[in-house]
Formats: C-alpha cells, structure tokens, sequence
C-alpha cells in the first residue's frame, strides 16, 4: 500500500510554527527557508512519512494573510505540495500554519 499526502483540518490546525525572519533588501522581511522546511517535516514526522526531499521558497515576504507552497518527494517516490500560510506576522517573528496538502503523484526518478 502506498502512503500518500494528506492533512486532516485537526493536524492543519494544530500544527503552527512561530519563526524568525530575516530583514532583506530594502527593509523587506523574508522568512527563513530552513524554518519553512521544518515545518513540512515535522507534518510529515506526525503522519510517520520521511522525505527525501522538501523544495521551499527562499524569498517568501513575511505579509500576513499570504501563502506560498513546498514541493516533497517522500522516499517512497511520492510527491506532493503543502500550501502554507502565514497566519500572524508580529516584531521579528511570522507564525506559519498548514493549510493544504496535494499529492502530485509518483515520481519518475528513483
């Protein structure tokens, strides 16, 4: 049986992470890409599924309210986007929360 991607709304919402961010160019906050990828791992880890890879963006804007996405490859050649907002943006720190979770189907390269 292969274990794909999904988030039940009680996981989405309970799992939230409060990160710091980096002040770039022009007075423009980003957050911290290592931040956004732990986030997509530690959903995985409580649905006991392990990545090979998780692709984030690493010039995301600290604005409340918007979202960006993270493509995975499990190891088990499955992929999949998570879709992640960011819920609060206060002082140095955002708060992130996972919204969605697609797969995208099963990798072609091993």
């Amino acid at each position: 049986m292969s274990r794909g991607f999904t988030v039940r709304a009680g996981v989405a919402v309970a799992l939230v992470a409060i990160v710091a961010f980096a002040a770039a160019g022009c007075g423009t906050k980003t957050l911290d890409q290592s931040d956004e990828v732990n986030l997509v791992n530690k959903q995985l880890s409580s649905q006991k599924l392990d990545a090979k890879s998780v692709d984030c963006p690493s010039d995301v804007e600290a604005t409340e309210g918007d979202t960006f996405k993270c493509d995975v490859t499990l190891t088990n050649g499955n992929t999949g986007t998570y879709t992640i907002k960011i819920t609060n943006v206060s002082g140095d720190n955002a708060s992130l929360q996972i919204v969605d979770a697609t797969s995208t189907g099963k990798s072609s390269s091993k």
